[in-house]
């Protein structure tokens, strides 16, 4: 999923590509996610979200895609804020997510990019993932809080017919801190399924489902 990116894992006895090959779509590519966001006192109401993927180039033996408005970041932007650039990254198995201030710090990254970027990025995937493994601890701790705790789940609908057909295994990733938690459903070859976020002090509920994919003209 070159723009949600398709990460890398060893599913039922066959290999998918790196970081599940989430990363392996052309400019211009566009996941199309529906569901509904409730903010503070708000009563819950649909919205939209898109993530494209802009560009992509490889530094040595990291892939890197610019995307805009990836589904995860949701909550950095926010309503109605103009969806934010970020570069993925894959590297040896892992994906990380590179954010800046502005935009133009994105793309400047994204032109200059050197391997002492990847302590500023976000760890998203480290593959291969299994169920009940929990990472991107810091520190690490006794128990599956403020990491990624990984889960297999069923596929009980087929992907879009627009979209990639996607590979095997879902992997469901949450993560939970005190106050809040966030989920993210990954599948090989297609990226993000499904993305979830609820805090439990000031009430903020997110939750997004993938609806469709195309292809724009950049």
């Amino acid at each position: 999923m070159t723009i949600l990116l398709a990460v890398l894992v060893a599913l039922q006895g066959s290999t998918a590509p790196p970081c599940l090959g989430v990363m392996a779509q052309p400019a211009g590519f566009t996941w199309t996610y529906s569901g509904t966001w409730r903010a503070e006192t708000e009563e819950p109401g649909p919205i939209t979200l898109r993530t494209t993927l802009l560009e992509s180039r490889s530094v040595g033996n990291m892939h890197l895609v610019l995307v805009r408005g990836f589904v995860m970041d949701f909550l950095r932007a926010g309503p109605p804020a103009e969806p934010k650039l970020s570069i993925l990254v894959c590297s040896d198995g892992r994906l990380f997510q590179f954010t800046g201030a502005t935009d133009e710090t994105v793309r400047t990254a994204f032109s200059t990019w050197d391997a002492s970027l990847l302590e500023r990025s976000k760890l998203l995937l480290k593959t291969p993932l299994r169920s009940r493994e929990v990472f991107a601890q810091d520190p690490q701790r006794g128990d599956p809080l403020y990491g990624w705790e990984v889960e297999t789940v069923p596929i009980v609908s087929p992907a879009p017919r627009s979209c990639p057909r996607g590979v095997g295994t879902i992997y469901r990733l949450t993560y939970r801190t005190n106050p809040d938690v966030s989920i993210v459903d990954w599948q090989a070859d297609l990226g993000v399924r499904g993305y979830s976020y609820q805090h439990h002090g000031t009430p903020t509920e997110l939750d997004m489902r993938l609806a469709s994919c195309s292809v724009i003209t950049m």
